[in-house]
């Protein structure tokens, strides 16, 4: 069957990604505060450690944020974004892949690009996650039109916005709002007579709304209520306690105007309104002129909580568009935000703040695969949610673990202010375990000397698709798939007597895995229960070794000690 879709040199090679555990080094983990920390800070090559979190992570992720390179043909200082066009499609989309295994059900996948790629970058997450689990793409103004870029610039049209792919598995996304002016349109004011019929008057003939335009030196006009909302606090509160009978109108819904000439005849008039209430119990005013009738919509449906950087309140606001500007202006001062510099490659904590306050609740589970300067981490820290950030370059050291420390200990930069953040909370940071085959000097395959028992254990539990979780009764149950299914693994040689050892206390019902360096020969037959593989023959096809960077399933096993003695679990 023929499908649209995008053709790029390399698409489709099949890449066998190696499945790594992620080691725990606790000298660099934060865990003073939270012992129990679910906050996770991985360095080491995104695709590695991606493949490493699918085991424990699959469809738990609420929300996923990157911000990945480029591709602008630009040598920054923490990034090689000059890939050719090819090779950085190949790059994204196999983390994509990944990324949308990872994503929860209910989450959603915010990917930032500039025009450079915007479009390619599209396509390939429509073939990824589905065109119609598309949401809306973004525009958010990250510069300005003037000062030095423009001096500098070779005076054609200048980059000023940077694009948010949206995409989510279901559509169920909470409405965020922004703070928007008064709109003088909403200037009428409904009033009730003696018979119990409302009229409807301007705003500006209210006698405390005249007071208040005088006293500012404001026509008594309906374009000066704009203004004076912004000047007068007495104006403002008295909006706010009249806004169900403060509005504009419009042309009646349909509902009201398939009852239209019932409406007609109760009014009496061309200037009176009276309420009317819709088959689904909606309630308007309708007001008559003429022949046609009029909705009065009150200004009470403006008013909106709205979560912004300056606080959380009710104002007057519009529900937020596909169009977010205003962020040029944190670009000014970005670049020191987190207490460590990022040049040219940092996005403002209040743009993070936005995604996730949109997308997210506390204690949802946020990842970014290209952290950066870690951002995504220290917004997400502040607010609350549970975090995940992977970074590939020494920054992992100098900027993402120095700032995440930084906010532990209670920073004062980006939305800190606006959360009261006092500092506090943890995390973990992991290494990615090295290859697990090696190549000797006779160029055969062997099983990496670091891999000490527990660490080989863990590694092979990833490779055949089971979870790493030793018992303390059985030593042959390392790693489990169900219920009764094991998996065992041993450097030692398996023979019949310790075959009919483990066999003797396993249950009629359960069957095992053992993975093994050598056993006696025709035991792999012996019993139907029990399966024998030798290692590393077992595991050379699965997947590709000694990669340890494709260029742009946490276990924790038991301390890793250099050597552990199997006898310890019979």
């Amino acid at each position: 069957m023929n499908k649209l879709e995008l053709r790029w040199i390399g698409k489709g090679e099949n890449v066998k990604t190696e499945p790594r555990i992620l080691i725990e080094n606790k000298i660099l983990s934060n865990t003073t505060n939270d012992k129990n920390t679910e906050n996770v800070l991985i360095h080491g090559d995104n695709l590695l450690a991606l493949k490493a979190l699918e085991s424990k992570y699959t469809g738990q992720v609420k929300c996923i944020y990157i911000d990945p390179p480029y591709n602008t043909g630009n040598a920054f200082e923490h990034y090689d974004d000059g890939v050719e066009h090819s090779i950085w499609l190949n790059l994204m989309s196999k983390r994509l892949i990944i990324l949308e295994k990872l994503l929860a059900q209910d989450g959603v996948i915010v990917v930032q690009l500039d025009k450079n790629e915007m479009a390619y970058g599209k396509v390939i997450m429509d073939e990824i996650f589905g065109r119609n689990n598309f949401i809306t793409t973004v525009a958010v103004r990250m510069s300005a039109t003037s000062g030095f870029k423009i001096e500098h610039s070779d005076k054609t049209i200048v980059k000023n916005v940077e694009f948010l792919h949206i995409y989510s598995k279901s559509l169920r996304l909470k409405p965020a709002y922004e703070k928007t002016d008064y709109d003088p349109h909403y200037s009428y004011i409904l009033g009730k007579n003696t018979n119990g019929i409302y009229e409807m008057n301007q705003l500006v003939q209210e006698p405390l709304v005249l007071q208040e335009l005088e006293k500012y030196g404001l026509r008594k006009s309906a374009a000066s209520l704009k203004q004076l909302y912004l000047i007068s606090e007495v104006f403002k509160k008295f909006v706010s306690k009249n806004r169900n009978i403060i509005g504009r109108t419009h042309t009646a819904p349909s509902a009201a105007l398939k009852d239209s000439e019932r409406l007609m005849n109760i009014l009496p008039n061309r200037s009176s309104v009276v309420e009317f209430f819709d088959t689904k119990g909606e309630r308007y005013y309708i007001k008559k002129t003429t022949n046609t009738l009029n909705q009065f919509i009150p200004i009470s449906l403006k008013f909106q909580i709205v979560d912004s950087y300056e606080g959380i309140s009710e104002e007057l606001s519009n529900i937020l568009g596909d169009w977010w500007d205003g962020f040029y202006l944190d670009m000014g001062n970005v670049e020191n935000e987190g207490n460590v510099k990022f040049k040219a490659s940092k996005k403002p904590e209040r743009l993070i703040y936005r995604i996730l306050n949109m997308f997210t609740n506390p204690g949802d589970l946020v990842l970014d695969s290209f952290l950066g300067s870690g951002t995504t981490s220290a917004v997400a820290h502040k607010m609350n949610r549970r975090w995940i950030g992977i970074e590939m370059g020494e920054h992992a050291y100098t900027h993402c673990k120095q700032r995440m420390d930084s906010v532990i200990d209670g920073e004062q930069g980006g939305i800190s202010k606006l959360l009261e953040w006092k500092g506090g909370g943890g995390y973990k940071f992991f290494e990615l375990a090295p290859t697990l085959i090696k190549k000797d000097q006779f160029g055969q395959q062997i099983i990496n000397k670091e891999y000490n028992p527990d660490m080989l254990a863990s590694t092979i539990a990833l490779h055949e698709g089971f979870k790493y979780l030793p018992s303390q009764e059985l030593f042959w149950k390392q790693s489990y798939s169900s219920e009764v299914s094991f998996l065992f693994v041993t450097t030692k040689h398996i023979s019949e007597e310790y075959l009919e050892l483990i066999f003797n206390q396993m249950g009629e019902d359960e069957f095992l895995l053992i993975s093994c360096k050598s056993f006696d020969g025709g035991l792999d037959k012996k019993y139907k229960n029990i399966t024998i593989k030798k290692i590393p023959k077992s595991i050379l096809e699965n997947c590709e070794y000694d990669v340890d960077n494709y260029n742009l399933n946490i276990i924790t096993p038991s301390d890793f000690t250099d050597s552990i003695d199997e006898e310890e679990y019979q």
